[in-house]
């Protein structure tokens, strides 16, 4: 016969067990999360090869204003591309740029300069909410995949929605697929054999 003692510890263990597969079962994504300009933005880890510290760029002739050059990483050319540019931002503050993130588009390396890098971090893939049209954001809404909102806090009842961590989230591949940038990785293929030297 099964005491009261043993049912309660059968019932809270079915309960405890019953938990943890439900927080299993809650989808995750893991992100990069880097600052520009003031501003935190993210990009799935998925999409990312490499985290360099900056480094001297070789300047390419006649490339787009955004292109700040290419740079050799043991032995492949990557693009290196300036967002503060590629975005038009006016900055109230000069930064120096202290990581370059690396990622390859259409068999293209490209390298990424932002201001830092400040974490990889997992969140709910239901906290990724698709962008308000009022967010206040430096960069053009095509180039977003959505807001990820984190509630720092969750303690803290009196929390409200402004205390909320947004970070933007950003589509990497569409960022990088653009014919001015296909030109110039177009032109990198063609003098690949000597590029090696950069």
């Amino acid at each position: 016969m099964i005491m009261a003692e043993d049912m309660q510890q059968i019932v809270a263990s079915v309960a405890q067990q019953s938990q943890s597969e439900e927080q299993s079962q809650i989808e995750t994504m893991q992100l990069i999360v880097f600052t520009l300009d003031g501003e935190e933005y993210a990009v799935p880890i998925t999409d990312i090869n490499e985290i360099l510290t900056s480094q001297e760029v070789t300047t390419m002739p006649n490339a787009p204003a955004f292109v700040s050059g290419i740079i050799n990483v043991r032995g492949t050319i990557a693009v290196v591309i300036d967002l503060e540019k590629r975005f038009g931002l006016q900055r109230e503050n000069q930064a120096v740029s202290e990581h370059i993130i690396l990622t390859e588009v259409d068999k293209s390396t490209f390298g990424v300069l932002v201001d830092q890098v400040l974490e990889v971090l997992t969140v709910p893939k239901d906290s990724v909410k698709t962008t308000p049209e009022l967010l206040s954001t430096k960069i053009n809404a095509e180039y977003m995949s959505g807001v990820v909102v984190l509630d720092e806090d969750k303690t803290n009842e009196s929390k409200t929605s402004e205390d909320s961590r947004l970070i933007v989230l950003l589509n990497l591949p569409k960022l990088l697929q653009t014919d001015e940038l296909l030109t110039v990785t177009t032109a990198i293929d063609s003098i690949s054999p000597s590029a090696n030297s950069v």
